[in-house]
């Protein structure tokens, strides 16, 4: 038994449609928000839900009352500008105090200077660790001691037209 699924059957319970089951009593016992949904929902139900009562005739005299007193004139005082330099100064306070509350500390440890490697021409290999950059290297001595010379590789301005639109197509998918 949950809280949603006895909030549900609430109503039906207040109006007398149904009644509790064991474990759902146990669970009004046991769950306080429940207990006072309980309440809310028995109240609702029969209606006796308080309504105050309110006094038109004060009501009335009092806006009367309100509305005939002389209205009172207020000067109008312009209020100051904040010039710039003091909004700089209030800033540049701000920044010390919080550069003096939550600045480094003598506490903080030593960091430590690591030696990076230097960047591949392969970035996606920068982030691999020397062991996994010597099993790709060793997979490729063997695969390139396997295959046989290819000749010359062709450059641009030796392709066809025919060849180079080809290109083009893979190119751009």
């Amino acid at each position: 038994m949950n809280c949603e699924q006895l909030s549900d059957r609430m109503p039906e319970v207040a109006r007398g449609e149904t009644e509790w089951g064991v474990a759902e009593r146990e669970h009004l016992a046991g769950c306080p928000e429940c207990a006072s949904e309980w309440r809310l929902v028995r109240i609702a139900a029969r209606g006796s839900v308080p309504i105050p009562e309110l006094d038109l005739d004060a009501i009335t005299s009092g806006v009367h009352r309100a509305m005939a007193a002389p209205a009172q004139v207020v000067p109008f005082r312009p209020r100051r500008r904040v010039s710039g330099w003091a909004v700089g100064l209030a800033a540049a306070a701000m920044v010390l105090l919080a550069v003096a509350v939550w600045g480094p500390t003598g506490d903080a440890p030593d960091v430590a200077a690591v030696p990076a490697r230097e960047p591949t021409l392969l970035p996606e290999l920068d982030g691999l660790l020397e062991g996994e950059l010597e099993v790709i290297l060793a997979s490729y001595e063997q695969d390139e001691a396997a295959e046989q010379p290819l000749g010359a590789v062709p450059r641009l301005g030796d392709l066809t037209d025919a060849e180079l639109e080809l290109l083009m197509e893979e190119v751009e998918g």
